[in-house]
């Protein structure tokens, strides 16, 4: 289990957010993401859905980063 943000490895790279569960009173936060990881010989993995819990979350803050510096 990783304690900062720092030890979440690149693993969300270009993933998509496909689920997201806020619990205000128990400060629970949910996210699941469909990413593009795969087993080390390069095949697909059957479900590479990745789930990130966050317990104890007062606050969450975003950032987006798009491919094109146009994009808004």
């Amino acid at each position: 289990m990783a304690s900062t943000m720092k030890d979440i490895p690149p693993l969300l790279h270009d993933a998509r957010m496909s689920d997201c569960r806020w619990d205000h009173y128990l400060k629970t936060l949910h996210l699941c993401f469909q990413c593009l990881r795969r087993n080390l010989d390069g095949t697909t993995i059957e479900d590479s859905t990745v789930d990130l819990k966050l317990d104890g979350a007062e606050r969450i803050i975003t950032y987006y980063s798009p491919a094109n510096v146009s994009v808004k």
